[in-house]
């Protein structure tokens, strides 16, 4: 009633005087089983209510509401077909953003926006959940002003990913178990370690830029047979910096995509050289020092030539490049050989 809560009849006053309570009300409007009061009825110390809402009243034969003049709305006749020719009209818009007039619709489309979410997850389709029920042109416009594209980029770059490959497994060979001067427990811890090295390396990078080093290798290693390690090197590293500044002019300026190629071909090498396996990079042996045991590095470098482990590595980056693309990051797993047994 006015936007105030309403009184009824036996509900106590705040007065001046002694407490007080409402003694009449209306005989035929109840609110919560309590008549009505109204402007006029008593009090039990002979008191009356003096203030009340002029645009409704309550007497005994029900309640009605004094239109007000203020709150009359003229609508323009609507013509459809003018409408549909000058779209530029924006006449057809929603415009009514009460919440229970809106409840169904909202809740569909918010459904249908929470499905797109979890099969593309970005942060435009965040922001079109959040916005989804504010109605006409506004919701679009904030989309629109919101960076998202660029966010998207690094979002889904970093949320793609190959299907988990596992890497036939590796084992220390008879030859290292022989030369190894030490228990076994030893043997095998830097053995772990190191394999681990080479995992991280290899994830660290995307499809893109494992499938690329690996055709850039071969084409480079037929190239010049016989070449020095060093000179192959750095023809390698400098053929990577210049594909990846290629690349990343397409969102970048001149200045940012030569500092990027710089910085991330000096982690590729350092990736690469990790692996230490002539068929991944020649390099390998240079940085044994800082890897851990020379025999251990020797075995696991000898075992990625056999068994087709980086023909099977190859293919499975070829396949997640063609369902996920370039940016996807690569996911393989190596893993030691079950042990026979402890001793």
């Amino acid at each position: 009633m006015g936007g105030l809560p309403a009184a009824r009849k036996g509900d106590k006053l705040v007065c001046v005087g002694p407490p007080d309570t409402v003694s009449e009300g209306s005989s035929s409007v109840f609110i919560n089983g309590k008549p009505a009061a109204r402007m006029g009825d008593g009090t039990a110390h002979g008191g009356k209510i003096v203030i009340g809402n002029p645009t409704v009243t309550i007497g005994d034969g029900g309640a009605t509401t004094k239109k007000s003049k203020a709150a009359k709305v003229e609508v323009p006749e609507f013509d459809l077909d003018k409408v549909l020719a000058n779209p530029e009209l924006e006449a057809i818009r929603a415009v009514n953003i009460d919440p229970a007039s809106m409840l169904v619709d909202d809740i569909d489309s918010l459904f249908k926006e929470g499905q797109e979410f979890i099969n593309n997850p970005t942060l435009a389709g965040a922001v079109a959940m959040a916005v989804t029920a504010i109605p006409g042109k506004f919701s679009d416009e904030i989309v629109d002003e919101l960076p998202l594209k660029k966010l998207d980029r690094a979002m889904a770059k970093s949320l793609r990913t190959m299907k988990r490959f596992k890497v036939p497994c590796f084992k220390p060979g008879s030859k290292l178990k022989n030369s190894f001067k030490g228990r076994e427990r030893e043997l095998e811890s830097h053995f772990a370690r190191q394999l681990k090295h080479q995992e991280n390396g290899l994830n660290d990078l995307t499809v893109g830029e494992y499938i690329e080093n690996r055709t850039r290798y071969k084409e480079i290693k037929r190239a010049g047979t016989g070449m020095a390690q060093e000179d192959f090197r750095k023809i390698f590293s400098d053929e990577l910096k210049e594909s990846l500044n290629d690349s990343y002019l397409d969102r970048m300026t001149a200045n940012e995509a030569k500092k990027e190629a710089e910085s991330r071909s000096a982690e590729i090498m350092e990736n690469l050289a990790a692996l230490h396996d002539p068929d991944m990079i020649a390099g390998g042996k240079d940085n044994v020092s800082r890897m851990g045991d020379k025999g251990v590095n020797s075995s696991l470098g000898s075992q990625w030539r056999s068994q087709s482990r980086l023909a099977q590595m190859d293919a499975q980056a070829q396949k997640a490049l063609e369902t996920l693309g370039p940016d996807a990051k690569m996911n393989v797993s190596l893993e030691r050989c079950p042990l026979q047994g402890k001793k």
